[in-house]
């Protein structure tokens, strides 16, 4: 009797993993009462080099008590997210992610002027709740759109974020947020098309905006960027595929709370270029793994800030970021 049911309980699994439809790329949509489930592990590792100003009030490079020394900022960070699709329509899609982040950040100033901004830190904790939403255009193209709820600040229960200072600084570690606490909206257009030589293309831009709150008691401003990506899919044979996205992404200057200063920055514009290849395999009917990887180039912004009454600023070049994981997603 137990045999027969779970044989035909799998069956009718298996047959209705075989009628969905994947989200395999950006454009796609689920059918009507179609549902969508993933989860997304990531390891990032970050490097860039840079100079610590001691005194930002001075205009002219060339006075040597400013105090400019070499600065280097590296760190890892660990991330996991899981997102859930279901299809209202084969017009409208809604849904929620939500996701868990670790990330260690260590900073170096070359000389005895660090002001206790310099060591380890570490950020852990919830990310934001995003509401989830897109809506068909036509054939290729669909609305994107992502709502970031503010449950994660710096006083939240919900995410235990936690911030570390280091031992020898007289700071005492509040906690900023994983993302100080922000409403945030992002919008955009994805597709993926086939030409007629059969070759598979993918495309998408948005834009995101965030409104302006106070995180520890200061007003700070919330950054608005601009993206866009495009890449193209590369059949390997059935059930694989191999996919590559070149994708740019710019932000406007805001001011925010730093993990590291423990205060209010000001950041400057910043932009980020990067290179991602990722296999797809289909293991069995809708279910699939997708590992990869991705190369970055990111020019990591200035920050601005007012320390023990002294106007400084970390200055940094053109940094690395690499980043590696997978995901695993299924049709229903």
């Amino acid at each position: 009797m137990w045999l027969r049911a779970s044989t035909f309980f799998s069956m009718a699994l298996l047959s209705q993993l075989t009628l969905s439809q994947p989200l395999n790329f950006p454009g796609d949509m689920l059918s009507a009462g179609q549902q969508h489930a993933s989860t997304k592990i990531a390891m990032t590792d970050r490097y860039s080099g840079g100079s610590y100003i001691h005194d930002a009030t001075v205009a002219d490079i060339e006075t040597l008590d400013r105090g400019i020394t070499d600065a280097r900022g590296k760190g890892y960070g660990f991330v996991t997210e899981l997102t859930y699709m279901m299809g209202i329509s084969s017009d409208l899609n809604l849904g929620v992610r939500y996701g868990y982040l670790y990330e260690k950040s260590e900073s170096e100033i070359g000389s005895a002027d660090g002001d206790n901004i310099e060591g380890d830190w570490i950020n852990e904790g919830g990310t934001e709740l995003s509401l989830l939403g897109n809506m068909r255009i036509n054939h290729i193209a669909i609305w994107e759109n992502e709502i970031q709820l503010p449950i994660c600040d710096g006083s939240s229960s919900v995410c235990k974020t936690r911030l570390a200072a280091p031992e020898n600084s007289q700071q005492g570690g509040r906690s900023g947020g994983q993302a100080q606490g922000f409403f945030a909206v992002k919008s955009g257009i994805a597709a993926n098309w086939k030409t007629e030589m059969d070759t598979h293309w993918l495309g998408s831009a948005y834009a995101s905006a965030a409104l302006s709150d106070k995180v520890n008691g200061e007003k700070v401003s919330a950054p608005i960027t601009l993206g866009a990506s495009f890449g193209a899919v590369m059949p390997l044979q059935l059930h694989h595929q191999l996919v590559g996205t070149l994708s740019l992404d710019y932000m406007l200057g805001y001011s925010a709370y730093s993990t590291q200063v423990q205060t209010k920055v000001d950041y400057s514009k910043q932009s980020r270029v990067s290179f991602e290849l990722e296999y797809l395999w289909d293991v069995m009917n809708q279910v699939q793994v997708r590992p990869f990887a991705e190369l970055a180039i990111a020019q990591r912004p200035s920050e601005t800030f007012t320390l023990n009454g002294q106007r400084s600023r970390l200055e940094y070049t053109g940094g690395t970021q690499v980043t590696l994981g997978a995901q695993l997603s299924a049709s229903f």
